[in-house]
């Protein structure tokens, strides 16, 4: 029994390492198998790394896309190209995954001490700095202009017809029409229905003044979109232009239907309604342009215009110098600043607004010309002469700025300067009546009576208008015992220019002497509206009333007149002894 359980037992423990052996074996295999599937999982790892970026780099791409996507040219904005400034935002995704990728693929070493000390490192970042810097230099080239930008885009993009229309706009902006027609007409041929396109061809048209090649250009576009505000509001311009305002009215009116808050439209139907001299109506437009675009110069500017026709001096002042404001380079609108000073005889503040419209333009004539006209009654002669001597500097063939070079040289007692002067105005425009007159002052300064007479003459023939002219004509005839023809030639003068004192004065003097005493009061009650501080004509007038009319309260009150302004008048002691006659 102890033998067979020997044996029984050694075979039992035969199968059991047997089975260890197998078990082992198993174990073997199972660990092999596990092996190969970490291996699995492992490179399945690597590939999603390689394949997918990390969860940062992800998000730089995302933003990419993201940023970029609204902007992108895909149909719906067929005939835009691509613009550079459209990947100003998404480009912050780019540098980010560009800077992350450096980071995460550069070896260790170089990336955590060596790189930007090593001369690889230097290369590279002055590398890539240049090619930038060179890059940036290049498109800041390209973009230095409206011009310069579609220009680039054309040669980029020619299919696009969005690429001519806007290098057309740019060509019309600086003058260049014939291009600018070339590249609208090649829009018109890449888009035929772009209405937009012969809009601005017609514009240019317009400001190359062929109307009718505009106007046709305008009827095409509202055929295409009717719509079109603009080519209404500029076909509005062709007829005011050929003077149709009524139809130029109707236009205007369509394009405010179509658009109510465009001020332009507005603004060209206040301009139509001045020219009619509808100038109330003319003032509601501008306002409303100036609604819709509060910062509008030129509605300023001719909102002062309408508010001068009114007589309104104050309000059209406020809009003059609001047009400058909202546009300091407003050359027109200082210079009707400066004439609205000028005629207040506010000749400081013309010629604030005067030496301002120079700095914007040195050359500007009108500027000079009135500058001389200041200075001359300002009595600075000197300045005069500069300001006139620049004008016909700048304009040689100026026959009036010569006219006026000749009166301040004769203002001086430069006789034969003046005379040079005016014969040269006479030369450039020989019906210049002015001109004659001035000579026949000349001759007058120089006594001879005859040669003056007869320029004075010459002048009122070329010009009728001159009141000078007549009431120099009507001194002389005075000197030669011609007292009819000179009293006839001084109320011509006082006719033309009611505001003329010279005249009246003269004339009741004439009248005086001739013993026609209520024409004579007459005419010196007209002087002194003009001058009520006129020592003589109050003491003609005190005289009459005394000696002639017996009028002995009026008499006192113009006496006494004479008195109050001009205590040591030479006939004081006379006419305090009249009054105390008069007192008793």
């Amino acid at each position: 029994i102890s033998i067979i359980a020997y044996f029984q037992k050694k075979k039992d423990n035969r199968k059991i390492k047997l089975k260890n052996l197998e078990i082992e074996k198993q174990h073997q295999i199972v660990s092999k198998q596990n092996l190969s599937i970490k291996e699995s999982i492992n490179y399945a790892k690597r590939i999603q790394q390689a394949i997918l970026p990390p969860k940062k780099e992800g998000w730089a791409i995302v933003w990419f896309f993201a940023t970029l996507f609204p902007v992108i040219n895909i149909k719906f904005m067929s005939g835009r190209p691509l613009a550079e400034q459209r990947l100003y935002i998404p480009s912050v995704g780019f540098c980010l995954l560009v800077a992350l990728s450096l980071d995460r693929w550069l070896p260790h070493k170089i990336q955590k001490k060596h790189f930007y000390s090593s001369g690889l490192g230097i290369f590279l970042t002055v590398a890539i700095l240049g090619c930038y810097l060179t890059l940036t230099m290049d498109r800041d080239r390209v973009w230095h202009s409206n011009f310069t930008l579609w220009e680039d885009t054309v040669a980029k993009s020619p299919e696009t017809f969005r690429s001519h229309f806007n290098l057309g706009s740019a060509l019309s902006d600086r003058g260049e029409y014939k291009k600018a027609i070339i590249e609208f007409k090649k829009s018109i041929e890449l888009n035929p229905r772009d209405h937009e396109s012969y809009t601005s061809l017609g514009a240019t048209y317009y400001r190359k003044g062929e109307m009718e090649k505009a106007k046709e250009m305008f009827l095409k576009a509202i055929d295409i979109f009717y719509n079109s505000y603009r080519a209404h509001n500029n076909l509005g311009n062709v007829y005011n232009i050929e003077g149709n305002t009524k139809l130029a009215l109707r236009e205007y009116q369509e394009a405010i239907r179509i658009k109510p808050d465009f001020a332009e439209a507005y603004y060209n139907r206040g301009n139509a309604y001045k020219d009619i001299e509808k100038i109330e109506n003319a003032i509601a437009d501008f306002k409303k342009a100036l609604e819709f675009e509060p910062d509008f110069a030129k509605s300023y500017y001719n909102l002062g215009n309408c508010y001068l026709l009114t007589g309104d001096i104050a309000k059209a002042q406020i809009q003059f110098e609001k047009a400058i404001k909202f546009d300091p380079t407003f050359i027109n609108a200082f210079y009707n600043l400066a004439n609205l000073f000028y005629d207040q005889r506010e000749y400081h503040q013309a010629i604030v607004q005067l030496f301002a419209i120079l700095k914007l333009d040195p050359n500007h004539l009108e500027s000079h010309y009135l500058l001389g006209s200041i200075f001359t009654e300002l009595g600075k002669l000197d300045d005069a002469l500069r300001e006139y001597k620049e004008v016909v500097r700048i304009s040689p063939n100026y026959a009036d700025a010569w006219n006026s070079l000749g009166k301040v040289y004769m203002q001086k007692g430069q006789i034969n300067k003046g005379e040079i002067d005016f014969n040269k105005a006479l030369k450039l425009d020989p019906q210049n009546g002015y001109v004659h007159y001035n000579l026949g002052k000349l001759s007058v300064a120089q006594g001879d009576y005859q040669t003056a007479q007869r320029e004075f003459e010459k002048a009122l023939k070329l010009n009728s208008a001159i009141a000078e002219a007549w009431f120099n004509l009507g001194v002389i005839f005075h000197q030669q015992g011609k007292e009819e023809s000179a009293i006839e030639a001084l109320k011509k003068a006082a006719t033309i220019n009611p505001e003329y004192f010279d005249a009246y004065f003269h004339l009741g003097n004439l009248y005086l002497k001739q013993k026609r005493i209520d024409l004579a009061v007459k005419s010196f009650k007209e002087a002194l509206k003009i001058k009520p501080k006129h020592v003589k004509s109050h003491l003609r007038l005190g005289l009459i009333y005394l000696y002639n009319l017996n009028d002995e309260i009026n008499a006192r009150i113009h006496l006494q007149k004479v008195l109050t302004l001009d205590p040591n008048n030479p006939h004081a002691s006379q006419i305090r002894e009249a009054l105390s006659l008069l007192e008793k």
